[in-house]
């Protein structure tokens, strides 16, 4: 009812339907060779924006993925050296017991001694 020549395109970036739009009829009448190579044009613009976003995403999920991998195998590794730290200081522990138990010997020892 206007009579402009009007074009209106739209895409979003989730969906999986081809773009949509709108080309007036004063600009089908006066365009219409013209209208056909704009079409296709968004039409290529768009598939090209999709599959960016898609490369984009995909990138994305498998660096998601190996930083995932990486802290598990990071986890891994805490809980072997946690054991591993206990372990040591248990043997610590025991070899300090052993240690206090050998002065004690030895003290008794030189008292005996000195008794003699």
């Amino acid at each position: 009812q206007t009579g402009c020549w009007l074009f209106i395109t739209g895409q979003h970036t989730t969906a999986r339907a081809p773009f949509i739009h709108y080309s007036s009829p004063r600009l089908i009448r006066e365009g219409e060779e013209d209208i056909e190579d704009i079409i296709n044009e968004f039409n290529q613009m768009f598939a090209k924006l999709l599959a960016s976003r898609r490369h984009d995403a995909q990138e994305m999920h498998g660096k998601l993925l190996e930083s995932q991998r990486k802290e598990i195998e990071t986890r891994k590794q805490l809980e072997a050296s946690t054991a591993e730290a206990e372990s040591s200081k248990q043997t610590i522990e025991r070899q300090q017991r052993m240690l206090d138990e050998q002065t004690m010997l030895l003290e008794q020892l030189r008292q005996r001694l000195a008794t003699q």
